[in-house]
């Protein structure tokens, strides 16, 4: 859990920025012709990081909520985590 704002947008930028970097990759590696099992099985751990990045933002989001703090953060065209569960780019 994050204890103030500042850190909690510095995990929201570090996840945006591990995003980018999956989808980068996801690229680079199929225009190598790298077979799909092959790029899951190597992208994992970093899908995984998102994963967890997104969980911790999540409850962090709760946790404001509960507390009655107002969520002003912007409306996004996709969750936090479906970058890193796509299949596709």
């Amino acid at each position: 859990m994050y204890s103030n704002a500042t850190a909690y947008r510095a995990i929201v930028r570090h996840l945006r920025v591990q995003r980018k970097r999956l989808l980068k990759l996801r690229t680079e590696l199929r225009a190598m012709g790298v077979e799909p099992a092959e790029i899951e099985r190597v992208l994992e751990p970093l899908k995984t990081t998102c994963r967890e990045l997104a969980e911790e933002i999540r409850q962090f989001d709760l946790a404001r909520a509960q507390r009655g703090h107002v969520k002003r953060r912007r409306r996004r065209r996709a969750t936090a985590s479906s970058a890193c569960n796509s299949d596709r780019d």
